[in-house]
């Protein structure tokens, strides 16, 4: 029975379910080296939290670049409106003018 659980004899040939379980979790969380080909490997907890982070940054980017054309389209509109209220208050400039000087000719 006890070899279900543990390696009884210390040469490791004989694992049990505890020693499987805690090569499992340490695939698991931090990955290791494969002891056949000894191919270093991240464990998929490991993995899928880079592959968030990498998500994340991504979305940032988005986020950021999206800021940004936020920030040039509201600069562009003001710019427009400036130059319109511009217009609008010399278009009233002339308009006083040409009251002045010909009255509202029937209005």
């Amino acid at each position: 029975m006890l070899d279900l659980f543990a390696d009884t004899d210390g040469g490791g040939a004989d694992k049990g379910l505890a020693l499987e379980f805690r090569d499992f979790a340490t695939f698991a969380t931090s990955g290791g080296t494969d002891p056949v080909n000894g191919v270093s490997y991240d464990g998929f907890l490991a993995a899928k939290s880079k592959n968030i982070s990498s998500q994340i940054a991504s979305l940032q980017k988005t986020i950021d670049d999206g800021e940004d054309h936020v920030a040039k389209f509201t600069a562009s509109l003001k710019a427009k409106y400036t130059a319109f209220e511009s217009a609008m208050s010399q278009l009233k400039a002339q308009q006083s003018a040409l009251f002045a000087k010909f009255g509202s000719m029937g209005q």
